[in-house]
């Protein structure tokens, strides 16, 4: 991708990388390009990679708390895009909990991970490769919204999936297709010339599709 293109649709990144939230300190065991650490925050949870890998602050009170390294997390409260806890469980020495994250998958997700699995591409089959005017209309779509391209997503996996995140690309039938892992669930796009629709039999049974 050109420089200028690269700086256009940085914000493209930024908004996908706000939407995966503490997930991204899962995804991110190089830092930032600024040689910072990868970290994420929000109400009721501040997250940061460290020597010994991510670290997620989660803050079930009222009010706001300050972490042993001076963060101060502010309470959920009614925010719509807060992290919250529920079903909070000690069994002995066992705590258990369910950690609610929301995500906005809209149409920016999808631009921003068509961008991804183009850039993918790029590096897989060179730049004379998709520099094709095939592409003009993925290219369309990536940088101005134009279109519509599908996304699958999966609702189940193999456990502990989660533990080896994959970013590569799958030969299919339907042309090429870019797949990441998202804790137990896989985000499959299209990113043939022709926007081709991803067929649900061909990915798994348990997945759902959706258009932008």
């Amino acid at each position: 991708m050109c420089r200028r293109c690269n700086h256009r649709l940085g914000g493209l990144d930024q908004y996908l990388q706000n939407q995966l939230g503490f997930l991204r300190t899962y995804f991110n065991p190089v830092g930032t390009k600024s040689g910072r650490p990868a970290s994420a925050s929000r109400k009721g949870m501040f997250a940061q990679r460290k020597a010994d890998g991510p670290h997620v602050s989660l803050n079930m009170e009222q009010h706001a708390v300050v972490t042993d390294d001076g963060v101060r997390i502010a309470p959920a409260s009614r925010d719509e895009m807060a992290v919250r806890v529920t079903d909070f469980r000690v069994n002995g020495r066992i705590a258990s909990m369910k950690i609610h994250q929301p995500t906005r998958m809209n149409k920016r997700f999808v631009r921003a991970l068509h961008k991804i699995g183009f850039e993918l591409l790029c590096l897989n089959r060179g730049a004379e490769f998709v520099l094709s005017k095939r592409f003009d209309p993925l290219r369309s779509y990536i940088l101005r919204g134009q279109g519509s391209r599908d996304m699958v997503l999966t609702t189940s996996a193999k456990a502990g999936s989660w533990e080896q995140p994959i970013f590569q690309l799958v030969t299919t039938r339907v042309g090429r297709v870019g797949s990441r892992s998202y804790g137990l669930q896989r985000l499959f796009i299209s990113i043939s010339a022709q926007g081709t629709s991803i067929s649900r039999r061909r990915i798994s049974l348990n997945s759902k599709r959706t258009t932008w």
